[in-house]
């Protein structure tokens, strides 16, 4: 894996086997199911995420079990740390995600509308997109697309092609990487934000209108609310500093591998 990476200027996919794949020949009329992220480190809410998305999406009659290929994504830049890739911490999420079970895809496409533009090279199958409320804050932001030409229209006319889904993940705060927000345990959280009610800025609410009626972005309906309890940070952060607590947040393989391999923990670095 490490081989690849240092090279890489094109997408690679590995497998939980352990097989190193090219899209050219993965993605081959296949369906496709992505759910990009950091996974710094692979939460139970990625997994819960993940299979929620799955379910929503096989429920689509022209997507067939036997026909789906299925993956977490990391783009290059999320590799990067100061600026420079971290091939360490790179493999120790590649691992994290296949001891999970699932395969993962690195690619070079910071945005959605350039992933979707990659598969459409490889299949004209159906593709789903699994991604938390939060991120339609940046898909929908004109701000993000001052440098393509045709602007907003464009890019998200290469994003949700007919064959598109986008599979949102509903969230109790629209900031990317929040868990949900209590004063107290008895207080319930506060009201869950999905497409539907997503508040979207007026100059485009009608472009996001059709979209949604054009099932371009859909809800994933079933899942488990005690998942958005769960903040990858604050793991993070627990794991760095050689706490305790943090196990049940993540996977069981995950936790394993952490543990066995020291992963993400600083304190053992500047221990004297």
């Amino acid at each position: 894996a490490e081989s690849e990476i240092l090279g890489i200027n094109f997408s690679v996919i590995f497998t939980a086997e352990g097989k190193t794949l090219q899209p050219t020949d993965a993605l081959f009329r296949k369906n496709v199911l992505v759910q990009r992220g950091r996974f710094r480190p692979l939460t139970q809410l990625h997994i819960e995420m993940f299979e929620a998305g799955k379910k929503q999406f096989l429920k689509n009659s022209q997507v067939k079990p036997d026909s789906l290929i299925s993956f977490f994504e990391i783009t290059l830049g999320e590799l990067k740390r100061n600026g420079v890739l971290d091939v360490e911490d790179f493999l120790a999420r590649v691992d994290m995600i296949k001891a999970a079970g699932q395969n993962v895809m690195i690619t070079r496409y910071a945005e959605y509308f350039k992933l979707n533009e990659f598969f459409s090279q490889h299949t004209q199958s159906r593709v789903g997109m699994i991604m938390g409320v939060g991120h339609l804050k940046l898909i929908f932001d004109e701000k993000c697309y001052a440098q393509v030409p045709g602007g907003l229209m464009a890019a998200l006319g290469h994003l949700f092609s007919p064959n598109v889904t986008g599979l949102i993940f509903p969230a109790h705060s629209l900031e990317l990487n929040l868990p949900s927000k209590r004063n107290s345990e008895n207080e319930p959280a506060h009201e869950l934000i999905t497409s539907k009610n997503f508040p979207i800025e007026e100059s485009v609410r009608d472009l996001y209108s059709f979209m949604r009626s054009r099932h371009s972005l859909v809800d994933i309906e079933e899942f488990c609310l005690e998942s958005l309890k769960i903040n990858s940070d604050e793991i993070l952060s627990q794991i760095e500093n050689g706490s305790t607590g943090w196990e049940n947040s993540v996977p069981l393989a995950v936790s394993e591998l952490i543990h066995e391999r020291k992963l993400f923990q600083t304190h053992k670095k500047t221990a004297a």
